[in-house]
């Protein structure tokens, strides 16, 4: 989304930030805390214990899918140089 500001991950991160302290100023730490627990509550009862184990696992291979991926990457590129 360049024009915007969004390459500049910097400026993305401060203009976050300042929009998280105006949410918290406006409606406090607690209403954010029992959002979560509503959200959490309601997705266990919809998907079950087992739906966050899955979640996990699957976020597990995926990230070291990512890195295997990344590791051939570096390792053909330095055979290529060679």
């Amino acid at each position: 989304m360049a024009g915007r500001g969004f390459d500049d991950r910097d400026r993305a991160s401060e203009a976050g930030k300042k929009g998280a302290a105006t949410l918290k100023e406006r409606f406090g730490r607690e209403h954010f805390v029992n959002m979560g627990k509503a959200g959490g509550a309601s997705n266990r009862e919809k998907h079950g214990p087992d739906h966050f184990k899955e979640l996990g696992r699957r976020g597990g291979q995926i990230r070291w899918e990512r890195e295997r991926a990344r590791r051939s990457t570096e390792q053909t590129e330095g055979e290529a140089k060679s």
